[in-house]
């Protein structure tokens, strides 16, 4: 079994026509039949069946394309590797939560900037199930997510920790509420206080969006602490029932991970 044939099967599996695959494999036809004859052969088992609208997969060919499919990825990232060990990596490919990048990602680009000038970051957001499924498919190398995502798999790291507080705009009528007060009781109780009733208008993973919210009075919302600091224009609270959470970086393991990548986990620990 080799590349070539594991190539050849997935391409008239997806064609579903002999004539079909050979012409976007760029070879003839004869050289696609005799590749997957030998790969029947060696498998023990037929691939497709002809009927009368083509060539349709068996069950053990159906099967079989998953399989395929995982090894010539496989394959694939094998060779961008040896590219990357070869070339010296540079880039580093992260999925970040947004909220999380606004607290993590100055803090994290300091330091790598300072040790190593010469890595950049290209930086793909979403929620914690996004980021961590392109960490799965291979479209990052390193994950940072707080906690609360199964990850099997997955090797991980603390490398931070930070409190959600509920945020509003200074002027806003839940704003005179002294803090103390605001502590021991349910935030639910508090809204009705005013006669408010508490719902969700938003949710949402972008911080400019709750930000925007926030300054213009349409509502209050949960932020991570250290973005509230030092704003004048917004009145935080914080809850016993939000205690400090932690926030991980994920990568796969037993998989290689390039230098650049070990150097940012370096970074990491240090914060």
């Amino acid at each position: 079994m080799n590349f070539q044939q594991l190539k050849y099967f997935r391409t008239v599996y997806e064609c579903r026509n002999m004539t079909r695959a050979a012409e976007r494999l760029h070879v003839s036809q004869p050289a696609v039949s005799a590749a997957l004859k030998e790969l029947e052969a060696e498998l023990g088992a037929p691939l497709f069946v002809r009927q009368n609208r083509g060539i349709v997969a068996t069950e053990e060919g159906m099967v079989f394309y998953g399989q395929a499919c995982r090894m010539l990825a496989q394959c694939d990232s094998a060779r961008q590797i040896v590219r990357e060990v070869t070339e010296g990596k540079t880039q580093i490919r992260l999925g970040m939560v947004p909220m999380i990048g606004n607290v993590l990602f100055p803090k994290i680009y300091q330091k790598m900037s300072g040790a190593y000038p010469e890595i950049s970051l290209d930086i793909l957001e979403g929620n914690s199930y996004e980021v961590i499924k392109r960490l799965e498919e291979g479209q990052v190398e390193l994950a940072i997510v707080p906690e609360g995502v199964d990850c099997p798999g997955m090797a991980r790291r603390e490398i931070y920790r930070t409190r959600i507080v509920f945020a509003i705009r200074a002027d806003h009528p839940l704003a005179v509420y002294r803090k103390g007060y605001i502590y021991s009781q349910n935030i639910g109780r508090v809204f009705e206080q005013y006669g408010i009733s508490a719902r969700v208008v938003v949710q949402t993973t972008s911080f400019v969006t709750i930000r925007t919210m926030i300054d213009c009075g349409a509502a209050g919302g949960f932020l991570a602490e250290e973005i509230c600091e030092g704003e004048c224009g917004i009145r935080t609270f914080a809850f016993p029932e939000l205690p400090p959470f932690p926030i991980y970086l994920f990568w796969k393991q037993d998989e290689y991970l390039s230098g650049a990548a070990r150097k940012f986990l370096k970074c990491c620990r240090e914060l």
